[in-house]
């Protein structure tokens, strides 16, 4: 099994656990958020990238992701630059 095929199954674990979870509920709603209006998820991904610890459980929201959650709250959208696939290093 390549690389390649890791991914989509594991991609196919997440999805398959995320229904499950859902079926619990009468009802639900799913939005989806481009990446631009989601800095949340940038900040805690981020984070998890630089702290290299395996599971972080946080006891109070960080001041830094507090600003960042009224940020996205609001409705502000930042430009996120990122370094492409095929981008030279």
């Amino acid at each position: 099994m390549g690389p390649s095929s890791f991914t989509l199954s594991g991609k196919f674990v997440l999805l398959e656990t995320q229904r499950s979870f859902l079926l619990q509920f009468d009802l639900y709603r799913i939005d989806h958020a481009h990446r631009e209006t989601n800095r949340c998820a940038d900040f805690l991904a981020r984070n998890a990238v630089l702290s290299r610890t395996p599971f972080v459980i946080f006891h109070t929201v960080p001041n830094d992701l507090f600003l960042v959650f009224w940020a996205d709250l609001s409705g502000i959208k930042y430009t996120r630059n990122c370094r492409g696939t095929f981008d030279p290093v």
